[in-house]
Protein backbone atom coordinates (compact mmCIF):
# COMPACT_ATOMS: atom_id res chain seq x y z
CA UNK A 1 0.00 0.00 0.00
CA UNK A 2 1.60 3.63 -0.87
CA UNK A 3 2.50 5.74 1.98
CA UNK A 4 0.95 8.40 0.49
CA UNK A 5 -2.15 9.82 -1.02
CA UNK A 6 -1.46 12.16 -4.20
CA UNK A 7 -2.01 15.70 -2.38
CA UNK A 8 -3.55 16.97 -5.94
CA UNK A 9 -6.51 14.61 -5.74
CA UNK A 10 -7.23 15.21 -2.03
CA UNK A 11 -10.24 17.50 -1.27
CA UNK A 12 -8.83 18.54 1.50
CA UNK A 13 -5.67 18.68 3.59
CA UNK A 14 -3.75 15.28 4.33
CA UNK A 15 -1.90 15.40 8.13
CA UNK A 16 0.90 13.23 8.68
CA UNK A 17 0.05 10.53 11.26
CA UNK A 18 2.64 10.51 13.57
CA UNK A 19 2.69 14.15 14.05
CA UNK A 20 -1.34 15.01 14.22
CA UNK A 21 -2.91 14.97 17.43
CA UNK A 22 -6.60 14.71 15.97
CA UNK A 23 -6.49 10.94 15.90
CA UNK A 24 -7.89 8.35 17.67
CA UNK A 25 -5.72 5.24 18.05
CA UNK A 26 -8.70 3.29 16.76
CA UNK A 27 -8.11 4.98 13.72
CA UNK A 28 -4.25 4.03 13.26
CA UNK A 29 -3.63 2.14 10.40
CA UNK A 30 -0.91 0.73 8.00
CA UNK A 31 -0.84 4.41 6.44
CA UNK A 32 1.59 7.47 7.11
CA UNK A 33 -1.33 10.03 6.60
CA UNK A 34 -4.69 10.46 7.39
CA UNK A 35 -8.09 12.68 6.15
CA UNK A 36 -8.41 15.82 8.39
CA UNK A 37 -9.90 19.06 8.40
CA UNK A 38 -8.15 22.20 6.65
CA UNK A 39 -6.19 22.75 10.07
CA UNK A 40 -3.42 20.22 11.18
CA UNK A 41 -3.00 19.75 14.78
CA UNK A 42 0.63 18.63 15.43
CA UNK A 43 1.37 16.71 18.35
CA UNK A 44 4.68 18.04 20.50
CA UNK A 45 7.26 18.49 18.38
CA UNK A 46 6.06 18.20 15.17
CA UNK A 47 5.56 21.05 12.58
CA UNK A 48 4.75 22.34 9.35
CA UNK A 49 1.28 22.55 7.86
CA UNK A 50 0.68 18.54 7.75
CA UNK A 51 2.35 18.38 11.11
CA UNK A 52 5.14 16.08 8.90
CA UNK A 53 7.97 18.06 10.18
CA UNK A 54 9.88 16.63 13.48
CA UNK A 55 12.05 18.66 15.60
CA UNK A 56 15.30 18.07 14.68
CA UNK A 57 14.49 19.20 11.11
CA UNK A 58 12.23 21.92 12.00
CA UNK A 59 15.73 23.52 13.82
CA UNK A 60 17.94 22.39 10.87
CA UNK A 61 16.04 24.23 8.34
CA UNK A 62 15.42 27.24 10.85
CA UNK A 63 19.74 27.54 11.55
CA UNK A 64 20.78 26.96 7.73
CA UNK A 65 18.01 29.13 6.58
CA UNK A 66 19.62 32.39 8.56
CA UNK A 67 22.97 31.17 7.70
CA UNK A 68 22.33 31.33 3.95
CA UNK A 69 20.72 34.89 4.56
CA UNK A 70 23.66 36.23 5.84
CA UNK A 71 26.56 34.48 3.99
CA UNK A 72 24.59 33.42 0.86
CA UNK A 73 25.29 29.81 1.14
CA UNK A 74 22.86 27.45 -0.85
CA UNK A 75 19.97 25.93 1.55
CA UNK A 76 20.66 22.21 2.05
CA UNK A 77 17.20 20.75 1.54
CA UNK A 78 14.87 21.33 -1.73
CA UNK A 79 11.76 20.53 -0.39
CA UNK A 80 8.30 19.73 -2.60
CA UNK A 81 4.56 18.74 -1.16
CA UNK A 82 4.51 14.94 -0.44
CA UNK A 83 2.91 12.53 -2.35
CA UNK A 84 3.02 8.85 -3.24
CA UNK A 85 4.89 9.43 -6.33
CA UNK A 86 7.66 11.09 -4.75
CA UNK A 87 9.36 9.04 -2.27
CA UNK A 88 13.13 7.93 -2.35
CA UNK A 89 15.04 5.28 -2.43
CA UNK A 90 16.64 5.10 0.81
CA UNK A 91 20.27 3.43 0.80
CA UNK A 92 22.09 2.67 4.79
CA UNK A 93 25.40 2.16 3.81
CA UNK A 94 26.64 0.23 6.87
CA UNK A 95 30.71 0.69 7.62
CA UNK A 96 31.00 -2.54 10.55
CA UNK A 97 34.80 -2.55 10.17
CA UNK A 98 36.44 -5.46 12.19
CA UNK A 99 33.65 -8.00 12.35
CA UNK A 100 35.37 -9.25 16.20
CA UNK A 101 34.51 -5.60 17.46
CA UNK A 102 30.73 -5.90 16.79
CA UNK A 103 28.05 -6.16 19.62
CA UNK A 104 25.65 -8.06 17.42
CA UNK A 105 22.89 -6.38 20.03
CA UNK A 106 23.56 -2.93 19.05
CA UNK A 107 23.80 -4.08 15.11
CA UNK A 108 20.29 -5.37 15.88
CA UNK A 109 19.37 -2.22 17.46
CA UNK A 110 20.45 -0.30 14.27
CA UNK A 111 18.74 -2.37 12.18
CA UNK A 112 15.51 -2.34 13.71
CA UNK A 113 14.92 1.02 14.39
CA UNK A 114 15.57 2.00 10.52
CA UNK A 115 14.18 -1.44 9.06
CA UNK A 116 10.45 0.52 8.11
CA UNK A 117 12.52 3.56 6.52
CA UNK A 118 15.40 1.83 4.68
CA UNK A 119 14.83 -0.19 1.37
CA UNK A 120 18.03 -1.17 0.81
CA UNK A 121 21.49 -1.63 3.56
CA UNK A 122 24.30 -1.97 2.00
CA UNK A 123 26.62 -3.57 5.06
CA UNK A 124 30.65 -4.07 4.76
CA UNK A 125 33.26 -5.52 6.80
CA UNK A 126 36.78 -7.35 7.12
CA UNK A 127 38.01 -10.09 8.62
CA UNK A 128 41.27 -10.08 10.77
CA UNK A 129 42.60 -12.95 10.58
CA UNK A 130 41.69 -14.41 6.72
CA UNK A 131 42.34 -17.94 7.19
CA UNK A 132 39.09 -18.41 9.63
CA UNK A 133 36.36 -18.55 6.37
CA UNK A 134 33.84 -19.51 9.41
CA UNK A 135 33.30 -15.59 9.88
CA UNK A 136 30.99 -15.59 6.64
CA UNK A 137 28.87 -17.51 7.27
CA UNK A 138 28.11 -16.11 10.79
CA UNK A 139 27.73 -12.64 9.34
CA UNK A 140 25.25 -13.80 6.64
CA UNK A 141 23.25 -16.30 9.39
CA UNK A 142 23.22 -12.72 12.04
CA UNK A 143 22.15 -10.47 8.89
CA UNK A 144 19.22 -13.12 7.74
CA UNK A 145 17.58 -13.14 11.19
CA UNK A 146 16.96 -9.79 11.10
CA UNK A 147 16.35 -8.62 7.59
CA UNK A 148 14.60 -10.04 4.37
CA UNK A 149 16.32 -10.13 1.28
CA UNK A 150 16.90 -6.10 1.23
CA UNK A 151 20.31 -6.16 1.91
CA UNK A 152 23.75 -6.28 0.04
CA UNK A 153 26.88 -7.93 1.87
CA UNK A 154 30.22 -7.39 1.59
CA UNK A 155 33.37 -8.87 2.82
CA UNK A 156 36.23 -6.54 2.03
CA UNK A 157 39.20 -8.26 0.32
CA UNK A 158 43.19 -8.48 1.04
CA UNK A 159 44.31 -8.86 4.54
CA UNK A 160 42.95 -6.94 7.64
CA UNK A 161 41.73 -3.77 6.45
CA UNK A 162 44.06 -2.60 3.77
CA UNK A 163 41.46 -2.96 0.90
CA UNK A 164 38.41 -1.38 3.18
CA UNK A 165 37.49 1.53 1.43
CA UNK A 166 34.45 3.36 1.20
CA UNK A 167 34.74 4.03 -2.44
CA UNK A 168 35.47 0.14 -2.89
CA UNK A 169 32.46 -1.05 -1.05
CA UNK A 170 30.19 1.37 -2.63
CA UNK A 171 30.96 0.08 -6.15
CA UNK A 172 30.40 -3.06 -5.24
CA UNK A 173 27.23 -2.54 -3.92
CA UNK A 174 26.04 -0.73 -6.67
CA UNK A 175 27.22 -3.52 -9.08
CA UNK A 176 25.35 -5.64 -6.91
CA UNK A 177 22.19 -3.85 -6.64
CA UNK A 178 21.89 -4.12 -10.75
CA UNK A 179 22.74 -7.95 -11.38
CA UNK A 180 20.79 -9.47 -7.97
CA UNK A 181 18.20 -6.86 -7.55
CA UNK A 182 17.81 -5.17 -10.81
CA UNK A 183 17.78 -2.10 -9.17
CA UNK A 184 19.29 1.10 -11.08
CA UNK A 185 20.08 3.53 -8.42
CA UNK A 186 18.80 7.40 -9.15
CA UNK A 187 20.23 10.57 -8.80
CA UNK A 188 18.02 11.71 -6.23
CA UNK A 189 17.87 8.40 -4.26
CA UNK A 190 19.40 8.95 -1.07
CA UNK A 191 22.37 7.34 0.72
CA UNK A 192 22.92 7.54 4.49
CA UNK A 193 26.32 6.11 5.72
CA UNK A 194 27.23 5.34 9.10
CA UNK A 195 29.33 3.41 11.12
CA UNK A 196 29.00 0.11 13.80
CA UNK A 197 28.35 2.87 16.87
CA UNK A 198 25.88 5.11 15.17
CA UNK A 199 21.82 4.26 15.45
CA UNK A 200 20.18 6.94 13.38
CA UNK A 201 16.71 8.64 14.41
CA UNK A 202 14.25 7.42 11.91
CA UNK A 203 11.97 10.35 11.87
CA UNK A 204 14.54 12.93 9.90
CA UNK A 205 15.32 9.95 7.61
CA UNK A 206 11.44 9.87 6.84
CA UNK A 207 11.62 13.67 6.22
CA UNK A 208 13.86 13.44 3.84
CA UNK A 209 12.55 10.24 1.93
CA UNK A 210 8.79 12.04 1.62
CA UNK A 211 9.90 15.58 1.56
CA UNK A 212 13.25 16.45 -0.03
CA UNK A 213 13.75 16.85 -4.04
CA UNK A 214 17.64 17.54 -3.44
CA UNK A 215 19.70 17.04 0.11
CA UNK A 216 23.29 18.11 -0.15
CA UNK A 217 25.45 16.43 2.51
CA UNK A 218 24.26 16.62 6.01
CA UNK A 219 26.06 15.42 8.88
CA UNK A 220 24.63 14.36 12.08
CA UNK A 221 25.33 15.73 15.69
CA UNK A 222 24.17 12.53 17.21
CA UNK A 223 24.59 12.29 21.61
CA UNK A 224 27.31 10.47 22.44
CA UNK A 225 26.86 7.85 24.85
CA UNK A 226 29.75 5.24 26.36
CA UNK A 227 29.43 1.52 27.34
CA UNK A 228 25.80 2.13 27.14
CA UNK A 229 22.41 4.77 26.69
CA UNK A 230 23.44 5.15 31.04
CA UNK A 231 26.33 6.98 30.02
CA UNK A 232 26.93 9.87 28.34
CA UNK A 233 30.26 11.67 27.24
CA UNK A 234 30.75 15.44 28.85
CA UNK A 235 31.05 16.59 25.56
CA UNK A 236 27.53 15.49 24.75
CA UNK A 237 27.39 15.16 21.40
CA UNK A 238 30.11 14.27 17.93
CA UNK A 239 29.68 14.68 14.90
CA UNK A 240 29.31 11.51 12.65
CA UNK A 241 27.66 9.72 9.52
CA UNK A 242 26.05 11.46 6.78
CA UNK A 243 22.81 11.85 4.40
CA UNK A 244 23.01 13.07 0.69
CA UNK A 245 21.23 12.99 -2.53
CA UNK A 246 23.00 10.43 -4.85
CA UNK A 247 23.90 12.61 -7.43
CA UNK A 248 26.31 14.69 -4.99
CA UNK A 249 28.40 11.49 -4.54
CA UNK A 250 30.33 12.38 -7.83
CA UNK A 251 31.69 15.20 -6.24
CA UNK A 252 33.02 12.96 -3.55
CA UNK A 253 34.81 10.65 -6.27
CA UNK A 254 32.04 7.86 -5.35
CA UNK A 255 33.33 7.42 -2.04
CA UNK A 256 30.86 8.22 1.18
CA UNK A 257 33.74 8.66 3.69
CA UNK A 258 35.07 11.46 1.46
CA UNK A 259 31.59 13.02 1.15
CA UNK A 260 31.43 13.15 4.77
CA UNK A 261 34.20 15.37 5.34
CA UNK A 262 32.75 17.51 2.99
CA UNK A 263 29.89 17.73 4.34
CA UNK A 264 29.49 21.60 5.73
CA UNK A 265 25.96 21.53 7.18
CA UNK A 266 24.77 19.46 10.25
CA UNK A 267 21.13 18.17 11.39
CA UNK A 268 21.02 18.13 14.68
CA UNK A 269 21.89 20.07 17.49
CA UNK A 270 23.31 20.51 21.20
CA UNK A 271 19.68 19.41 22.91
CA UNK A 272 18.60 17.64 19.86
CA UNK A 273 19.71 14.73 18.00
CA UNK A 274 20.03 12.87 14.66
CA UNK A 275 20.68 9.89 16.78
CA UNK A 276 22.77 7.83 19.27
CA UNK A 277 27.12 7.20 19.01
CA UNK A 278 27.82 4.07 21.66
CA UNK A 279 30.92 4.13 21.62
CA UNK A 280 32.48 0.93 23.72
CA UNK A 281 28.95 -0.71 23.42
CA UNK A 282 30.50 -3.84 24.24
CA UNK A 283 30.97 -6.52 26.59
CA UNK A 284 34.05 -5.67 28.56
CA UNK A 285 35.96 -8.56 27.54
CA UNK A 286 35.68 -7.31 23.39
CA UNK A 287 36.91 -3.64 24.48
CA UNK A 288 40.07 -5.56 26.27
CA UNK A 289 40.10 -7.66 23.09
CA UNK A 290 39.87 -4.51 20.52
CA UNK A 291 42.57 -2.44 22.76
CA UNK A 292 44.62 -5.76 22.06
CA UNK A 293 44.30 -5.97 18.40
CA UNK A 294 43.24 -2.99 17.10
CA UNK A 295 46.33 -0.76 17.05
CA UNK A 296 45.25 1.41 14.17
CA UNK A 297 41.50 1.67 15.89
CA UNK A 298 42.60 2.57 19.71
CA UNK A 299 45.84 4.93 18.54
CA UNK A 300 44.14 7.86 19.72
CA UNK A 301 42.25 6.65 23.02
CA UNK A 302 44.27 7.43 26.00
CA UNK A 303 43.99 4.79 27.91
CA UNK A 304 45.36 4.96 31.31
CA UNK A 305 46.51 1.69 33.08
CA UNK A 306 45.41 1.04 37.06
CA UNK A 307 48.48 1.67 38.38
CA UNK A 308 52.27 2.19 37.57
CA UNK A 309 53.30 -0.87 38.34
CA UNK A 310 55.17 -3.28 36.19
CA UNK A 311 52.53 -6.02 36.29
CA UNK A 312 49.97 -3.45 35.63
CA UNK A 313 47.53 -4.36 32.81
CA UNK A 314 43.96 -3.62 31.41
CA UNK A 315 41.69 -6.77 31.76
CA UNK A 316 37.67 -6.74 32.16
CA UNK A 317 37.82 -6.46 36.05
CA UNK A 318 39.17 -2.64 35.46
CA UNK A 319 37.30 -2.48 32.54
CA UNK A 320 34.24 -2.92 34.51
CA UNK A 321 35.18 -0.73 37.14
CA UNK A 322 35.41 2.04 34.78
CA UNK A 323 31.64 1.24 33.66
CA UNK A 324 30.54 1.01 37.31
CA UNK A 325 31.87 4.01 38.33
CA UNK A 326 31.17 5.94 34.79
CA UNK A 327 34.74 6.97 33.86
CA UNK A 328 35.89 7.13 30.55
CA UNK A 329 38.97 4.27 29.48
CA UNK A 330 41.28 7.39 29.86
CA UNK A 331 40.73 7.07 34.03
CA UNK A 332 40.22 10.78 34.59
CA UNK A 333 37.06 11.84 32.63
CA UNK A 334 34.06 11.37 34.04
CA UNK A 335 30.72 10.21 32.09
CA UNK A 336 27.19 12.03 33.17
CA UNK A 337 25.30 9.17 34.62
CA UNK A 338 21.54 9.06 32.51
CA UNK A 339 18.03 8.33 33.23
CA UNK A 340 15.44 7.01 31.05
CA UNK A 341 12.83 8.75 33.59
CA UNK A 342 14.57 12.65 33.10
CA UNK A 343 15.89 11.78 30.00
CA UNK A 344 14.11 13.20 26.51
CA UNK A 345 16.08 11.35 24.00
CA UNK A 346 17.72 8.25 27.01
CA UNK A 347 17.48 5.75 24.05
CA UNK A 348 15.87 4.77 20.57
CA UNK A 349 12.27 4.24 20.64
CA UNK A 350 13.22 0.69 19.64
CA UNK A 351 15.83 -0.28 22.69
CA UNK A 352 12.65 1.42 24.82
CA UNK A 353 9.87 -1.01 23.27
CA UNK A 354 11.76 -4.30 23.45
CA UNK A 355 14.08 -3.33 26.67
CA UNK A 356 14.38 -7.28 27.21
CA UNK A 357 15.86 -7.36 23.99
CA UNK A 358 18.50 -4.80 24.62
CA UNK A 359 19.11 -4.86 28.25
CA UNK A 360 22.90 -4.49 27.93
CA UNK A 361 22.26 -1.00 26.13
CA UNK A 362 19.51 0.02 28.46
CA UNK A 363 20.54 -0.70 32.17
CA UNK A 364 24.40 -0.45 33.25
CA UNK A 365 25.08 -3.72 35.52
CA UNK A 366 28.25 -3.18 37.07
CA UNK A 367 26.59 -0.03 38.48
CA UNK A 368 25.52 -0.68 42.65
CA UNK A 369 22.44 1.60 41.72
CA UNK A 370 21.28 -0.59 39.17
CA UNK A 371 18.94 -2.19 40.68
CA UNK A 372 16.86 0.90 41.54
CA UNK A 373 16.70 2.21 38.12
CA UNK A 374 15.60 -1.39 36.64
CA UNK A 375 12.86 -0.72 39.78
CA UNK A 376 11.74 2.15 38.94
CA UNK A 377 11.47 1.36 35.24
CA UNK A 378 9.13 -1.91 36.36
CA UNK A 379 6.64 0.86 38.62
Amino acid sequence: MPAYVDLELAPALWCYQEGTLNETSAQRNDRDYLMAQPQCLCDSGWHGRDCGQPEIIWRALMTHSRASKRGGYEAPLKLHEASATSVKRLYYMLNLGDWEHINLELLHLQLRTLIEVVDFFLIYYYVRDSRNHLIGRQVERNLNSMLSSNYVLYKCKGLGHVNCSGAAAYGHFRHQLWTLCSVQVQATDLILYGDRETVFSPAALKYLKYYASDVLPLRFRLKHNIYGFYWQHPKRTRLSGVISSLVHMHSAQMDPQRLERQAIYTLGDLNHYGGWSCEFCMSSEQIVHMLQTSSVDSGSIPVRLPNKTRSARIDANYVQKLMGTGVYLDGSTELLRLRQQSEKYFAPDTAILHSSQFGQLLYNMYDVNVLDDVQEDED
